[in-house]
């Protein structure tokens, strides 16, 4: 079939595209905001070395955020795995 892989190559790329739109313009807004709020910087007015800066502070954020949650998950996990061992333990 002539043409196929282009189209399932177009599939693809919508998909991953689509992706990128999950995180909404608002969300990512606030967190430059907040940003640059914490350095005392107007984004919009800031130099290269402040908007670099704040660049380094989002990405440290968005770093513990996410070490924030993995733990949540780990202990989650963990708890759920004490409570099932438990249930199965007590069952005759």
């Amino acid at each position: 079939m002539a043409g196929g892989t282009h189209v399932f190559d177009m599939i693809k790329r919508l998909k991953e595209n689509g992706n990128l739109k999950k995180k909404n313009y608002f969300e990512i807004k606030e967190t430059y905001t907040k940003a640059s709020q914490s350095i005392n910087v107007d984004y919009k007015n800031a130099t290269q070395a402040e908007r670099e800066e704040i660049r380094k502070k989002v990405i440290s954020e968005g770093r513990a955020e996410a070490k924030k949650s993995l733990m949540i998950l780990m202990f989650s996990v963990l708890v759920t795995a004490v409570l099932i061992f438990l249930v199965l333990k007590l069952l005759p």
